[in-house]
């Protein structure tokens, strides 16, 4: 199956292009299937209007959640810190990468659960986030504080607009919450962002000459 999504032909080419580069970088994100321009009038001789229209295609992501179903179900402290744990970890991924999203936002994730095995071999399930929108991504030779920044405020943000969202019975405990919350998703995102340099710094080791 497929999601179908309108917008222009350069950034059908675009997002369609940046998927498969953050694909390549290990980055949890949609699967492009290719791209369709559409020019409306286009055999039709001194046409008034000549319309370019644009659809990228992407593989369904099964078993997903958007976040405009996701929110207005009424979850326990741990269920939504594990969803903002998986959202804190892909935009470390980002950052890591040196990586700016430049939209970062909980409406442009998706939620699903992925299977796993550890180093026993033993299955286990995880909940990852998926990026759903890369229209507004840039991929740098290096990120610098400020777009850091810009991306973490933004979602910030995002967090405070989504509370509108919640279910009527939940909304004003939702809302004295959000402090907690941020603060919960800045913990987990410098927690992974360590622990990919971490990895990164030990893989160097293995792999230098003196080894």
């Amino acid at each position: 199956a497929f999601a179908i999504k309108q917008t222009n032909p350069i950034s059908a080419y675009f997002e369609s292009e940046t998927f498969t580069k953050l694909l390549q970088k290990g980055i949890h994100t949609l699967i492009p299937a290719g791209y369709i321009f559409y020019k409306k009038n286009l055999f039709e001789i001194n046409p008034d209007e000549k319309e370019s229209l644009a659809f990228i295609v992407t593989i369904l992501e099964a078993k997903s959640i958007p976040h405009s179903i996701l929110f207005k179900w009424d979850f326990s402290d741990t269920s939504r810190k594990s969803i903002y744990k998986s959202a804190a970890e892909l935009l470390a991924n980002l950052h890591f990468n040196n990586i700016f999203w430049g939209d970062a936002s909980l409406s442009n994730i998706l939620i699903k659960f992925i299977k796993s095995k550890d180093d026993q071999g033993k299955s286990h399930t995880e909940l990852k986030a998926f990026l759903s929108d890369a229209e507004t991504i840039q991929i740098l030779k290096r990120i610098s504080e400020e777009y850091i920044d810009k991306d973490l405020i933004c979602f910030y943000d995002s967090m405070k607009s989504i509370r509108e969202e919640y279910p009527p019975k939940v909304i004003d405990k939702a809302k004295s919450e959000l402090n907690e919350d941020i603060k919960f998703f800045k913990q987990e995102y410098r927690k992974h962002y360590l622990l990919l340099n971490k990895i990164s710094e030990f893989s160097s080791f293995l792999n230098s000459p003196l080894i």
